[in-house]
This record gives C-alpha cells, sequence and structure tokens, in this order.
C-alpha cells in the first residue's frame, strides 16, 4: 500500500477535494455526496475535470467508527484502483487525508 494523495475534507458541504499523484498521473479530483439509491449505491461520486472517475463508500471499522473506500478507474488503468482514505502522514489536521492504494486482490477487510 502507497500513499498517491491527499484530500481536504469540507465538513460543510460534505465534500473532499485534493489531488492524485502517481508516477503516470496526476489529476484534481473531488468527492461529492450523492443521495444514495439503494443500499450498495455509493455515498459519493469521485470527478476529475468532470468526468466521473469513480466511487466511494462510507464503511464501519471493526472498533465502531468509520472510513472511506474508493473505487477509481479510468480506460488508461489496467485495472480499477482500490483505496482507502486515512491520516495524512506527519499532519495533525484531521481534515486532511491521505489516499491510500491497494491492488484488488489484496484489498484488506474493514
Amino acid at each position: 500500500m502507497a500513499t498517491i494523495g491527499q484530500l481536504k475534507r469540507n465538513r460543510e458541504s460534505d465534500t473532499y477535494t485534493g489531488t492524485l499523484r502517481t508516477l503516470t498521473l496526476r489529476a484534481d479530483i473531488a468527492l461529492r455526496r450523492v443521495d444514495r439509491t439503494s443500499e450498495k449505491a455509493p455515498d459519493y461520486r469521485i470527478t476529475a475535470d468532470g468526468a466521473e472517475v469513480g466511487a466511494a463508500w462510507i464503511r464501519p471499522t471493526k472498533k465502531g467508527g468509520q472510513y472511506v473506500s474508493l473505487v477509481l478507474d479510468d480506460p488508461s488503468f489496467p485495472a480499477p484502483v482500490w483505496a482507502n482514505l486515512g491520516k495524512a502522514p506527519g499532519q495533525d489536521d484531521e481534515d486532511l487525508l491521505a489516499v491510500i492504494w491497494s491492488r484488488p486482490d489484496s484489498r484488506p477487510e474493514a
């Protein structure tokens, strides 16, 4: 797992904005809350430059908390990228979150 970006949470609008960065990608992204149409529907849609590039779900932790799980996809990706939002390394700001990715076959259970 590795950090591939940072997002800033806006509590008032319940959105996240920031940047994804890898060796081949740099994109400004936004997670915007959506009305869920079913229990499996995402809590957020993820966009980059106006194009939808993924979705995110609020998931419970075993310790009674919550985290945000993301899936990002683009025609240039060989497969979807799974990630979670977590505390940004070296930051005290609880609204600054790291995008931490993992391969689909090694995605950890909460």
